[in-house]
């Protein structure tokens, strides 16, 4: 499965734009794997408690609006470690946090 297949079968947050305006508050989408989105969230919970990295962007994405603040900061780190996956596979490498050098 190459990696916009599973980013378009993913998507974590919906879009709601007009030409160059793109709003805040998104709907939801439900015509994704509801278990995958899950486990994906799930991941990306635990990641932003465990990793110096992702609790950085996490907080970063987190304070740059006023509403509906964690499910779009949970979101966007879902999506970060959805291309970290794949960055990692292809490169068929390990991911090694900055914590332990």
């Amino acid at each position: 499965m190459d990696k916009l297949r599973l980013l378009n079968m993913l998507v974590l947050l919906g879009l709601n734009q007009s030409g160059s305006f793109e709003a805040e508050n998104t709907r939801l989408i439900r015509s994704v794997n509801r278990y995958l989105k899950y486990y994906l969230s799930e991941v990306a919970f635990s990641l932003v408690r465990c990793d110096s990295e992702f609790k950085h962007f996490y907080n970063l994405k987190f304070k740059e609006v006023n509403k509906c603040q964690f499910k779009r900061a949970f979101a966007l780190t879902a999506r970060k470690l959805v291309r970290l996956v794949f960055a990692l596979r292809k490169d068929n490498r390990l991911y090694i946090t900055l914590e332990k050098y």
